[in-house]
C-alpha cells in the first residue's frame, strides 16, 4: 500500500503539479527533465526574454523588470539583447533611486559591450548622477539614504571623462572633478584638475573659469594654521597671471580684491616679524622689515603702523 501511495505522488509531480520542496515551489519539465523554481525560469530565447522584462519594465514594476534583465544577461550573455538588457537594468535602479548601483551598472555596458550604440547616451546618464552626488541630492547607496558624497561624485566624474576622454561631458565632468577636490580641501589634486581642462580643453568655454580656479587652488593653500610665504607667492602670481590673460573676465575685478587679500597677508606676516626683532631689541632688523612694508606694500593698513614703528625706533636710537 506505501508503495502505491509513492507511485501515485511521483506521477502526479511529472504531470505537472506542484511539490513544496526547501520552502520553494518547483515543477517537472519534461523538456530539460529537471525540476525548475519558476521564479529562477528563463524563457526559451533571448528576444522573449527581453520582452518579458520589458513588460515590467514598461509598467514600472522596476524590481521585477531588474531580475528578469539580470537572468537574460546571465543565461544569454552572447545575445546581442545582452547590452540592452544591461543598459535598461541601470535605467531600472536609476528610476528605484539606487544611483551608485546604476552608474555601475552602467559601466558594464561600456566595459562588456563597447559596440553599444548607448555609449553617448550612458555617459550623459552617468554625469547626471554624478551631479546627483555632487550636489548632494538624497540618495540611495545599498539601501542607505545619503548625503554629498564627493567620493563617489570623483569617481564618477573621472569615469566619464575616461569613457569619453573628448566627448561633450568630459570638460565639464573635468571642471566638476576639480570643484570636487576644491570641497574637500585637496587643493593640489583640485589645480591638477583644473589644469588638465586648460591643457587638454584649450578651446572650452571653461578655460577662463580653470584658470581663475587655479588661483584660488594656491590662495587656499595659503589659509592654513601656518602662514607659508612661498604659498601666498605662488597665489598672488597665479591671480595676476590671471587677470593678464583674461582681462575682460567677469572675474577680473575679484581677482584685483583677492591681490590685494593675499598682499595684506604677506605685508601682515613682514609687520609680525618686524615686531619680534623690535621686541628682542634688535631694532635694526627691525627697520628694515618694517620699511620693506612702506616700500612693497604702501597702501596697506600694515605701511601706517610701520612707519608709526620706524619713528618711534628712530626716536629711541636717538638718545
Amino acid at each position: 500500500m506505501r508503495r502505491h501511495i509513492v507511485s501515485f505522488v511521483t506521477m502526479v509531480i511529472i504531470l505537472g503539479s506542484y511539490a513544496k520542496i526547501s520552502s520553494a515551489y518547483w515543477i517537472w519539465t519534461p523538456q530539460t527533465g529537471k525540476f525548475i523554481n519558476p521564479k529562477y525560469a528563463v524563457k526559451e530565447t533571448p528576444q522573449k526574454q527581453f520582452d518579458w522584462a520589458m513588460t515590467f519594465f514598461e509598467a514600472e514594476d522596476y524590481k521585477k523588470a531588474i531580475a528578469e534583465f539580470e537572468k537574460l544577461i546571465k543565461h544569454y550573455p552572447l545575445s546581442k539583447l545582452a547590452a540592452s538588457s544591461q543598459f535598461h537594468l541601470a535605467w531600472a535602479q536609476e528610476n528605484t533611486g539606487d544611483y551608485y548601483k546604476a552608474f555601475k551598472s552602467y559601466q558594464l555596458v561600456i566595459d562588456k559591450y563597447p559596440y553599444s550604440e548607448r555609449v553617448d547616451e550612458i555617459i550623459e546618464r552617468q554625469y547626471r548622477i554624478g551631479n546627483l552626488f555632487y550636489s548632494g541630492q538624497k540618495a540611495k547607496l545599498l539601501g542607505v539614504p545619503i548625503l554629498p558624497a564627493k567620493k563617489q561624485a570623483i569617481e564618477i566624474f573621472s569615469a566619464v571623462v575616461e569613457n569619453a576622454p573628448y566627448g561633450k561631458y568630459a570638460p565639464y565632468a573635468q571642471y566638476k572633478l576639480g570643484e570636487c577636490y576644491m570641497e574637500i580641501e585637496d587643493y593640489i589634486n583640485a589645480a591638477l584638475a583644473f589644469k588638465k581642462i586648460i591643457e587638454s580643453y584649450p578651446k572650452s568655454p571653461l578655460v577662463d573659469d580653470a584658470k581663475y580656479q587655479i588661483a584660488m587652488c594656491a590662495a587656499n593653500s595659503t589659509s592654513g594654521p601656518e602662514y607659508n610665504e612661498e604659498d601666498t607667492d605662488k597665489a598672488i602670481k597665479e591671480f595676476k597671471d590671471f587677470v593678464r590673460r583674461y582681462p575682460d573676465s567677469q572675474m577680473e575685478k575679484e581677482a584685483h580684491q583677492l591681490i590685494d587679500k593675499l598682499e595684506d597677508q604677506k605685508a601682515q606676516n613682514q609687520f609680525n616679524i618686524a615686531r619680534f626683532y623690535e621686541k628682542q631689541k634688535n631694532l635694526d632688523s627691525a627697520i628694515i622689515y618694517y620699511e620693506e612694508i612702506l616700500d612693497k606694500y604702501p597702501q596697506s593698513e600694515w605701511a601706517v603702523k610701520a612707519l608709526e614703528r620706524v619713528q618711534i625706533i628712530r626716536k629711541e636710537m636717538e638718545k
